[in-house]
């Protein structure tokens, strides 16, 4: 992607050379924080402009729209920003194709190369996005020039996180979540991966895989997490606060009320949710975790709590180095890279509210919500998932047959019916 101050030369020469110094750099700075909420990588600023890759040297499969809502976003900051006495638009280009990324030259002076494309950057491929500052959301993709009909290129881009931040303030503390909308239509479901796990863990999973075509799926980074912020203070992850950002999302969406699925360290967010916000949710699928206390004795938590004590020192490698070697196996690599990608210490804060937490209800035989509670049959917390599921009025409760803690989060087939009928679905 380019992008460039519109105007900036002729508003360059009505300024003192300090002046544009500071708006350059002013410019830059926000258009690359922009790049970098949407996982890209700022290879190149040239006085207003900058170049930035989106795939490398981290791949998404959906790199090409995050290039994009990185235009929008960059329109929308430096609009916003009090950089100049006069209003500051941004044009942007994005040019999508294969690339060679990597290190190159002497070993002692090796750098990270810039993107190379042949024929580098050509015209007739480039998609500028200009007067992003008036035109209508259709009008941007008309640009592509590629025979669809605007509403096949509009389902291609979602709309909830085009146009504006895709990030929702929390009204308690201010902490921003940050969140991805999959399609502009459908009932709306909230998806929150486990501990360490970012958005694109949730993206990955076969269950969420199989319900992207029926339902509007929000994925959300959890606080501490992916693109959320990452406060640094324990009580920054008092569950009630946290509940607040699952709303802040919802809000920021002008969404009602939606189910939420939640994995793991997700599944805890949604009991949570279930108690202190039960008015916005349609239903909770909480799969593999429990509302009660937690058994810090068990070998999970145990291997955690280990490996969290390399934090400190090692960072986050030897956290992860550690945490594989308490469950017996490596992680696979995407996971491992995801994992490596976290705050060392909001990553220690959150792991220590734990401690604090105390279980999320002791009043379960009162909720209305809907509930799928789903565990894996050699999962540790099983039989507080089988307790709560006996308490929870109309609860059901899925047993997924020989799966583990992690494993179950792969097990779309057996759930798969379920959660279709929880939602009022079927399973055709």
């Amino acid at each position: 992607m380019f992008a460039d101050i519109s105007g900036f030369t002729s508003l360059s020469e009505t300024l003192d050379h300090e002046d544009v110094r500071t708006l350059a750099d002013g410019c830059a700075e926000i258009m690359g924080e922009q790049v970098r909420n949407f996982g890209g990588t700022v290879v190149s600023v040239m006085g207003d402009a900058v170049m930035a890759v989106f795939g490398a040297p981290v791949a998404h499969e959906d790199d090409p729209e995050r290039a994009v809502r990185a235009a929008f976003a960059m329109r929308d900051a430096v609009a916003a920003s009090d950089l100049s006495p006069v209003p500051l638009q941004v044009h942007a280009g994005v040019n999508t194709g294969d690339v060679m990324a990597g290190a190159v030259g002497p070993k002692d002076r090796r750098k990270r190369a810039r993107p190379v494309h042949e024929p580098v950057l050509p015209r007739s491929s480039l998609l500028r996005l200009r007067y992003l500052r008036s035109s209508r959301f259709g009008q941007y993709l008309d640009a592509l020039g590629d025979g669809r009909s605007r509403d096949d290129r509009r389902a291609r881009v979602p709309r909830g996180t085009l146009g504006h931040m895709p990030f929702a303030t929390n009204a308690r503390d201010g902490v921003r979540t940050y969140f991805e909308v999959e399609r502009s239509d459908g009932t709306p479901v909230l998806v929150y991966a486990g501990f360490t796990d970012p958005l694109e863990y949730a993206r990955s999973l076969p269950l969420v895989a199989r319900l992207a075509d029926r339902y509007r799926l929000i994925l959300a980074d959890h606080r501490g997490q992916g693109r959320s912020e990452k406060p640094h203070e324990v009580a920054a992850y008092n569950l009630e606060t946290r509940v607040q950002d699952a709303v802040a999302v919802l809000d920021a969406l002008d969404i009602p009320r939606a189910h939420l699925i939640g994995f793991s360290w997700g599944a805890r967010l949604g009991f949570a949710t279930g108690e202190y916000a039960p008015d916005r949710i349609l239903s909770l699928v909480l799969i593999g975790n429990q509302p009660y206390e937690w058994d810090l004795s068990s070998p999970t938590a145990r291997g955690v709590a280990h490996a969290g004590e390399a934090l400190t020192d090692g960072g986050v490698p030897a956290f992860l180095e550690r945490w594989e070697s308490a469950i017996g196996s490596p992680f696979p690599e995407q996971i491992r890279t995801w994992i490596l990608e976290n705050d060392p210490v909001a990553i220690e804060a959150a792991w220590r509210s734990v401690k604090e937490e105390g279980p999320v209800s002791t009043s379960l035989d009162r909720w209305t919500v809907p509930c799928l509670i789903s565990i894996g049959e050699r999962d540790e917390m099983f039989e507080s998932a089988r307790r709560a599921a006996s308490e929870i009025p109309r609860a059901r409760f899925v047993v997924l047959p020989e799966q583990t803690h992690f494993s179950a989060e792969g097990a779309a087939d057996d759930l798969l019916p379920h959660v279709l009928t929880l939602f009022g679905g079927d399973e055709t």
